[in-house]
């Protein structure tokens, strides 16, 4: 049976886990290293030799196998216990239908879950590191819109599964925009260790701040060509991203929205009922 379609009863019985949701670009890598920086235990490792350092020079902070699959059984016998330690899962995995189970694990454990986010243009552009191909305007341009659609059904997706499946994980969200990083990263070590539930320790948190460099934000709207962004102003995505900038509980807003403006969510739980049967 494909990985995307095993049974919900392989998902992970998990105890306060730290889950970062990860979306490309995003700055989730940060947000694990200064979990990590804290002085939160963690799983996964520094570096990818798929992927190179260029685009991440201080590491991923991820497991590979994790960030693709979520905390099955399988995975977490593997790599270990992920109780009280910070752990990346990728957002495109984690909104398939297949994965509500361990929706409801996390829900369970008590995890807390941690969001950053970015304008999706700022993302998609961002991702040239990954793709030689878009040196070329014409792959700019299908990628930037493929994008564009997936974050648009992904966050719908997400919205649907935490106001619908697991409200109580929902109250137990932190969204964080990436832009915070830049703009005031003592404000930004504090949120998180707050929402993280950690002591406070001001050496620490002052190490995490001292880890945030202006030059990290190397990919700017206020920098795109004016093209690049009348594409972003007539996507649907560039509405998601304004509703999770506007509220630090924007799902229900965003189901709405989706519902009245009947938005292609096609991986929602709720678009294949016969998973439940499983």
């Amino acid at each position: 049976m494909n990985a995307a379609y095993r049974p919900f009863s392989d998902a992970a019985a998990v105890k306060d886990p730290h889950v970062v949701l990860a979306h490309p670009r995003t700055g989730s890598s940060l947000l694990m290293q200064t979990l990590v920086i804290l002085g939160l235990p963690w799983v996964g490792q520094y570096h990818r030799a798929d992927l190179g350092t260029d685009a991440n020079p201080r590491g991923y902070f991820e497991d590979p196998e994790i960030l693709a699959r979520g905390l099955t059984e399988e995975q977490v016998a593997r790599a270990g216990s992920v109780d009280g330690r910070a752990v990346k899962i990728g957002l495109s995995n984690m909104v398939h239908p297949g994965r509500l189970g361990q929706w409801r694990a996390l829900d369970a454990g008590r995890a807390r879950l941690f969001i950053s986010f970015r304008c999706p243009l700022e993302s998609a552009i961002s991702l040239r590191c990954f793709n030689p191909k878009m040196a070329e305007f014409r792959e700019i341009f299908i990628q930037t819109m493929a994008f564009f659609y997936n974050y648009t059904r992904e966050y719908v997706a997400l919205a649907h599964i935490l106001t619908g499946h697991v409200s109580g994980l929902k109250d137990r969200t932190a969204l964080i925009p990436y832009a915070l990083h830049i703009d005031d990263p003592r404000e930004f070590v504090c949120q998180v260790a707050r929402f993280a539930g950690l002591a406070q320790n001001l050496e620490r948190q002052a190490q995490a701040t001292a880890n945030i460099e202006a030059a990290l934000y190397r990919v700017k709207l206020s920098d795109m060509p004016e093209e690049y962004r009348q594409w972003y102003d007539k996507t649907p995505a560039k509405q998601v991203y304004e509703m999770l900038c506007e509220s630090p509980d924007p799902w229900a807003k965003i189901v709405a929205w989706a519902d009245d403006n009947a938005v292609p969510c096609a991986v929602r739980p709720e678009c294949r009922p016969e998973l439940e049967q499983i």
